[in-house]
Parts: structure tokens; C-alpha cells; sequence
């Protein structure tokens, strides 16, 4: 029992030396305001205690009550205290006004005390209100948990509303209205150009292009209630969040398009005429640049044949052909232009000479629709050829125990991802069970190591054509240099997929590869119009609505939630600062070190020792970092090593070299101090049997 006291109290000794070396809580103040009125009011009914026995004294005179007091030291403090008092006048006064002044400095003690205890407070409980508001949204609690937690709340003396619509100020005013089966309620183009801009506190943009995505989610599984928002980015802000314009909740989707878009257009008119104010500065609004849906949305919106129609390709005039599904084995067609949709030049394309709506605005009906390829390439067509390689013809089909070889190789290089990469590989026989996301990780890091050397070598040249064109269009450097060449490998890509796999494979999905190197020429990398950051807030909203019935109403009222919570870090980076210090990590030699550390946080990039996540690109060479240290003189360093030999991982259809893709060996064991500013690349290391394979990631998910 000693020997556990013993360490109780060096831990306890260790504890309170340790909080001295921070600063002090609110509440510990509290706490220490509070002792210290306490220690305050019993010495004075101490002193009281000590001063009422001494009446006996007062009768006598003066000079005899100094004498007295010479032997008694508390009497002697309170006379030295005051002695101007009891020097003037009688005994029995002198007592009284003593008595008196002390009560008098106890009550105005008191009094400041316990204002500054509830200035405190005050301060506390605001302060624990607006985390709370914020904690409530972020984590989408429901109005009946977050109640009885505010009743339990108040009930331990926090002054917080017992209403969680109080708290969360929450909306009680919107107008929505019938349209068809379903209601719709516009929540504002402008309303989402400033929640947008609310998050770039210093941004310097003077106009304002939107980019709007279109969308249809079941609700639930058990109804048939469906939500179609209209949501926006903008593409002067590209990490602003997204922002809903407005919501429509029915059993089918918005059967008349132009009560659906009217709000929408009738606001986008006479914001792109008179803009937008906002604290103080005047933004103009320009015309939506791009329309970013799939398939079936973007037939919807341009009121065309769906994409199983004969003359259902959206770029050229290629009529199709029924082969048990309509397919387009053609790739020569004229393409369609903005004039030739205009003037409805292809009757079979269009829909009884319908109109869109959109056309009102001026928007360019062909090149402002982007082929999504998150839906075209990654949920289309590389599921499709999994598909075949798993369920189709024999022909293409690969035998079991080749499935189950690349499935382990998938599953055991899980490890090796970056931990931004939040879906994992998972096995071959999971396929339709894996997210856009998973595809698109197989189609660019993964399946190319994978499937070397098992997939037979006419498939395995052929998913290489589409893998280096799909990495071109998704590299923003390589894109602007390289994207005619990465337009004429799709082609090549798709001549042959259908010598290989059939005639009937080539698809609509199959078919529109071929354009998509036209959107990453006007657009970008493509990335910049991908379905990917709207289908996330679509999950987003989706978790929101609590019941079938009511959902407009419900999202409008959480929607008005989320943005009052704004916190005012949105929209600022993070600052730099090391993470998870430790003792155990090599150093340089012969340079004084004064901290070390697991993780940088540099630019909200994540800079660490942790597989996965340590290996960079620094001038050329492949680094992997072992340690990050700060050096006395302040300056933060990666310890590093470096790959000493790098060749190309493929020479077909060009080097991988060429599009940041190598093969590694020889791995120094001396170590190299860089800095952290260096580290601006990251890559994903996969391992092989004599190296390993680095790619420069170019995806945060």
C-alpha cells in the first residue's frame, strides 16, 4: 500500500506540475475566484472573532489599550491597520468603525468576486451554447435527443434554452409550393453564392460563375419518395462547399420541367443583370458554365431521347444500332454543335420539338453539359469491365483462382494506401458492392499492379490505354499539354475493347469515351466538373431528413440549421503546426534536435512517418520519410531516405515515366534531412517482390 501511495502521489505531484505549464481553464478560474472569496470571508470572521473579546479593553483608557494590544498580535495588526481611526477618537467608536470597515470591505470584496464569477459565467455559457449549436449540426443530432440533453443540461445550472429551435435558430419562415405530385421549395441562387462566399473571407473574385448539378436519390428504400435538388459550386471558389438553390421531393421526379426550373431562372435573370451585394462589395454574376449530371438528368434538363434512345449520344449524330441493346460501333460521326441543338436539326434526338427551359438563359445546350465521368467512367464502364471479367463470356471471363489471386493482392496492399484514401481495395468478388470512388482507385493506382502478369496480355494492354488516357485528363499538368493525345488513345481504347469484347459491349457509356477528352479541353483536369463533391452533399442532405413525409420541409429547417453553425475557421487553412511528439525516431548526426514529431501539418497537406502516408517526390527522386524533427535553430526537417534506382513500370502504350508512374529499388540507408516546404508531392507506394511501384496520387479520397 506505501509503494502505491508513493506513486499516487508522484503522479498526482506530476499532474499539477504539468497543468502549471498551461493555461488555465475557465472553469479553474472559477474555481480559484471562488477559494479565493472563501479564504477572504474567514479571515474577516476570524479578525470578528478576535476583536469582539476585547470590549473589556475599551474601558480603559487609550494609552492602556496600546499596552495591552503590544502583547496580543492580532489585536496589534488590527491596530497598526487602522491606527489613524483609533487614533482620534474614543474606544468605543474606534471599535465600531473598525468593525464597520471591515464588513464594508467584505461585502465590496464579495461583491467583485462574484460579478467577475458570473462575468465568467456569462462568458462560459455563450461560449458553450455556440459549441454545442455547432456539435448539434455537424453531427446531425435530432430535435429530440439534443431536448432532453438541453433539460439535462439547464437542470446542472447552465443557462441554455430547453427548446433545441432556440438554440439552433432554427427557420420558421419558407414558402413551398405544390408542383405535380411532389413540392418544391427555392431556397435562393443568391442565398448560395453567400454561403459560398461567407467561407472565402479573403477571396478576391469579382464575378461569380456557377457550376449546377441536377440530381434524382430515393429517400428510403421502404417509399418511393424521391429528392431532386438543384445544387451549385462555384468555380471561382473550388473548395467552398456546395450550395442548394432549391429542393423538390416527390414520388417521381419534376414532371414539368418548367415549374421546376422557373424560381431558378426567373432569380439567375436578374442576378446576372444586377448582381449581387455582399458585405460591402458588388459581385456580377455571370452565366452557369456547365452543367454537371449523369446520363438520365442530363436528358431531363435538354428534354433529348435517354440514353438507350437510337440517337441518344449527346456529342455526335452516330445512330445506333440494336444488338440486343442499342449500341454504336461507329466513331466518325459529325459532331453536334450549340447552333445545330438550337434549330433541333436532328429531330430523332430531340423530344416532339419540347424546349427546355434553359434555352431562355442562353446556356449552351452541348458543350455546358459535361459527361460526368465519375458515372460515365468509373460507375459505368469500369464496372462493366470487371463485370466481364468476373460474370461475362469466356471469351473474357478469368478462371477462378486468378480472381482470388488479384482479390488477395488487393486486400493485402490495403496497408499501403494513403489514409486519405477513406475506401480501401476490397476483394474482386465485391465489385458490385464497390463505390465510385473504389473504381476509380482501381483504374489509376491499383488494378495496374495487380493485374500484371495474370490478366491475359491483350486485356491487360487494352485497360492500360484507358488507365494512362483517364490519368492524362485527371492531371492537371499533364492534361493542358497532352490532351489530344489522351482524346486519340480513347478512341484506340474503344476500337479495340469492341474487337475484343464484342460488338454489343459498346454502349452509350462505352461510346461517349470518346468525347470526353473535348470537357477536360474546355474545363480542365476533370475533376474541376465531376459529379463527386455534389453526390457527397447529396449524402449529406439525404441523412438530414428524418421521415419520408415532410422532407422539404424538414431539409429547409435543417438546411437553416447548418447555416447559421458557420464557424468562423470555414474557408481558412489550417495552421502549420507538428502533431504526435515522440523520443524514438532517427536524427540527422551532429544536428542538434530540439523536438520530434509523427506528423506535419503544412499547407493542409499531412506530412507522415506513417506508412502510406510518408513517401514524397523530391526533385525527381522517391523519398520516404522516417522522422520529422525541429532543429534548435527552428527550422522543421523530414528525415528521409531515398530510392536509389527508378525505372519505368510499363512501356505500353507510352513510358510510365511519362505520367509520374515508376518502378523503385535499392533503398539507402543513409539518412537525408529535408524540408518540410519540400514535400509538395505526395505519391502512393505499392509494393512489389524486388521494389516497389510510385505514383504520383492525384486524389485526396
Amino acid at each position: 500500500m506505501s509503494v502505491c501511495f508513493i506513486k499516487y502521489k508522484s503522479f498526482v505531484y506530476y499532474r499539477s506540475k504539468r497543468k502549471m505549464d498551461y493555461d488555465d481553464s475557465r472553469w479553474t478560474k472559477r474555481r480559484r475566484v471562488k477559494m479565493k472569496v472563501q479564504e477572504h470571508l474567514n479571515y474577516l470572521e476570524g479578525c470578528q472573532n478576535d476583536i469582539v473579546p476585547t470590549n473589556m479593553y475599551f474601558n480603559a483608557s487609550e494609552k492602556d489599550f496600546k499596552s495591552h494590544g503590544s502583547n496580543n498580535s492580532n489585536d496589534k495588526q488590527i491596530c497598526g491597520h487602522h491606527s489613524e481611526e483609533l487614533g482620534s477618537q474614543s474606544d468605543d467608536e474606534s471599535h465600531s468603525e473598525v468593525v464597520s470597515k471591515h464588513n464594508f470591505e467584505a461585502q465590496n470584496d464579495q461583491t467583485d468576486s462574484e460579478s467577475t464569477v458570473e462575468k465568467s459565467d456569462t462568458c462560459s455559457f455563450s461560449d458553450i451554447r455556440r459549441k454545442l449549436r455547432d456539435w448539434s449540426v455537424n453531427h446531425n443530432i435530432s430535435h429530440s435527443a439534443l431536448s432532453e440533453l438541453l433539460h439535462l443540461l439547464v437542470q446542472c445550472g447552465l443557462e441554455l434554452p430547453k427548446d433545441p429551435r432556440t438554440l439552433l435558430s432554427t427557420s420558421t419562415t419558407y414558402e413551398i409550393k405544390d408542383i405535380g405530385t411532389g413540392c418544391y421549395c427555392h431556397i435562393g441562387v443568391s442565398n448560395a453564392i453567400i454561403s459560398a462566399l461567407s467561407q472565402e473571407a479573403h477571396s478576391s473574385v469579382d464575378t461569380i460563375t456557377l457550376r449546377i448539378n441536377i440530381d434524382g436519390i430515393p429517400l428510403s428504400s421502404s417509399s418511393k419518395q424521391e429528392l431532386w435538388p438543384i445544387l451549385a459550386k462555384i468555380k471561382e471558389l473550388p473548395t467552398a462547399n456546395v450550395g442548394v438553390i432549391g429542393l423538390f421531393a416527390g414520388p417521381t421526379k419534376p414532371q414539368c420541367i418548367n415549374e421546376y426550373l422557373k424560381d431558378f431562372i426567373e432569380e439567375l435573370k436578374l442576378l446576372m443583370h444586377d448582381g449581387l451585394e455582399y458585405n460591402g462589395r458588388h459581385y456580377n454574376v455571370a452565366l452557369p458554365d456547365a452543367f454537371i449530371c449523369d446520363a438520365p438528368a442530363r436528358a431531363y434538363l435538354k428534354c433529348i431521347k435517354g440514353h438507350t434512345g437510337y440517337s441518344s449520344c449527346e456529342r455526335c449524330t452516330e445512330y445506333g444500332v440494336h444488338l440486343g441493346t442499342v449500341v454504336f460501333p461507329e466513331l466518325t460521326a459529325p459532331l453536334r454543335t450549340d447552333l445545330t441543338f438550337d434549330q433541333q436539326l436532328d429531330s430523332d434526338h430531340h423530344h416532339n420539338d419540347i424546349v427546355s427551359p434553359l434555352q431562355e438563359l442562353g446556356i449552351r445546350m452541348v458543350s455546358s453539359f459535361v459527361l460526368d465521368y465519375m458515372h460515365l467512367v468509373c460507375l459505368g464502364h469500369v464496372r462493366r469491365i470487371v463485370r466481364l471479367w468476373t460474370k461475362g463470356p469466356l471469351s473474357s471471363r478469368l478462371s477462378s483462382s486468378t480472381i482470388n489471386m488479384i482479390s488477395d493482392h488487393l486486400e493485402s496492399i490495403r496497408a499501403n494506401l494513403p489514409q486519405n484514401f477513406s475506401r480501401k481495395p476490397r476483394s474482386l468478388r465485391e465489385y458490385r458492392n464497390w463505390k465510385a470512388t473504389e473504381y476509380r482507385q482501381f483504374l489509376l493506382y491499383t488494378g495496374p499492379v495487380v493485374l500484371k502478369g495474370r490478366l491475359p496480355t491483350r486485356l491487360y494492354k487494352n485497360f492500360m490505354i484507358l488507365s494512362v488516357a483517364m490519368r492524362i485528363l485527371l492531371s492537371p499538368a499533364l492534361c493542358s499539354e497532352h490532351c489530344e493525345y489522351a482524346g486519340k488513345l480513347l478512341k484506340c481504347y474503344v476500337t479495340n475493347f469492341g474487337q475484343i469484347y464484342g460488338s454489343e459491349q459498346l454502349v452509350y457509356n462505352t461510346h461517349s469515351l470518346i468525347h470526353l477528352a473535348d470537357d477536360a479541353r474546355k474545363f480542365g483536369s476533370l475533376d474541376n466538373v465531376s459529379c463527386f463533391p455534389f453526390e457527397n452533399h447529396l449524402g449529406t442532405i439525404k441523412r438530414m431528413v428524418r421521415r419520408p413525409q415532410g422532407a422539404v420541409q424538414q431539409l429547409v429547417r435543417r438546411l437553416s440549421e447548418k447555416q447559421h453553425s458557420l464557424s468562423l475557421k470555414c474557408g481558412k487553412e489550417r495552421a502549420n503546426k507538428p502533431l504526435k511528439p515522440h523520443f524514438s525516431g532517427p536524427t540527422l548526426p551532429d544536428v542538434p534536435v530540439r523536438m520530434q514529431y509523427m506528423k506535419y501539418r503544412h499547407d493542409g497537406n499531412i506530412i507522415s512517418c506513417r506508412k502510406g502516408n510518408n513517401c514524397f517526390n523530391v526533385k525527381g527522386k522517391v523519398a520516404v520519410v522516417r522522422n520529422i524533427v525541429e532543429l534548435v535553430s527552428g527550422g522543421m526537417y523530414a528525415v528521409c531516405q531515398f530510392y536509389q534506382k527508378q525505372d519505368s513500370f510499363y512501356n505500353y502504350p507510352i513510358e510510365s515515366t511519362c505520367v509520374g508512374i515508376r518502378t523503385v529499388t535499392r533503398l539507402s540507408h543513409q539518412l537525408h534531412g529535408v524540408s518540410v516546404t519540400e514535400l509538395t508531392e505526395r505519391l502512393v507506394l505499392l509494393p512489389l517482390q524486388d521494389g516497389a511501384v510510385a505514383f504520383v496520387q492525384l486524389h485526396n479520397q
